[in-house]
């Protein structure tokens, strides 16, 4: 049976000349196999449509592990992310333990409760300086995740993993930088630059519309090429 977002779940190979395997996958991904086959997710989830612009990402994160369906048979495409989804991704590629057991623990946001699908995501982030709450005292789980806090969260996972966010493209002076937070600034910039984010044509320029939240096809995209570009 397959994995969501907040059940485990059991993948059944049979092999012809050899045995039978059952691999348990967690709520949000598994650990990476030793090859990935990327399988054509149109033909898994009804909400995703060969040949659109999210499908080849949606794909990737799904053969990896990275992100599951919000049921067996939808992806959640146009679902906001929030923010122990997004967090508990990066734990999954990082290769924490995210599952039943290792989710029994206390934070010190006393709005992440032990046993949720991302308590111990959060906690190793917030130990590890990837991520701050949205107060001393709360993180905001299910507070949908805006495009300059997943730029922060992402630049610090690469600080913390060492990798070296390369500049690929030149510097966009957007439009409405003045409505990035100033604790966002250099993590927008980094990600525009490795060309990680970009931003939406407004007349002769763009605007990155930092408060603005992303769905879960648009973080697919974003790890896609995070993923496949500085850690493959």
């Amino acid at each position: 049976n397959d994995a969501t977002e907040k059940a485990d779940g059991t993948e059944t190979r049979t092999c012809t000349v050899c045995k039978t395997e059952t691999e348990t996958r967690t709520k949000e991904g598994s650990k990476l196999p030793p090859s990935v086959v990327i399988q054509d997710t149109s033909k898994v989830f009804t909400d995703v449509k060969a040949g659109k612009w999210y499908t080849k990402a949606v794909d990737y994160c799904y053969s990896y592990g990275f992100i599951a369906g919000t049921t067996a048979t939808e992806f959640g495409r146009d679902t906001n992310v929030t923010r122990g989804m997004f967090i508990t991704i990066l734990a999954r590629i990082a290769g924490v333990d995210t599952g039943k057991t290792a989710n029994k623990v206390a934070t010190k946001f006393t709005d992440v409760k032990s046993g949720k699908y991302y308590t111990a995501a959060i906690k190793w982030a917030n130990d590890n300086g990837i991520v701050s709450g949205t107060s001393e005292t709360t993180f905001g789980p299910e507070n949908a995740i805006s495009r300059q806090d997943l730029c922060v969260m992402i630049v610090n996972y690469a600080k913390f993993m060492n990798i070296a966010l390369a500049e690929k493209e030149a510097e966009i002076a957007f439009s409405d930088a003045s409505k990035i937070s100033k604790y966002a600034r250099d993590a927008v910039k980094a990600c525009q630059m490795a060309d990680i984010v970009n931003g939406y044509a407004e007349g002769a320029g763009f605007e990155f519309r930092p408060k603005n939240t992303a769905t879960r096809a648009e973080a697919a995209q974003i790890l896609y090429v995070f993923h496949k570009t500085f850690m493959a």
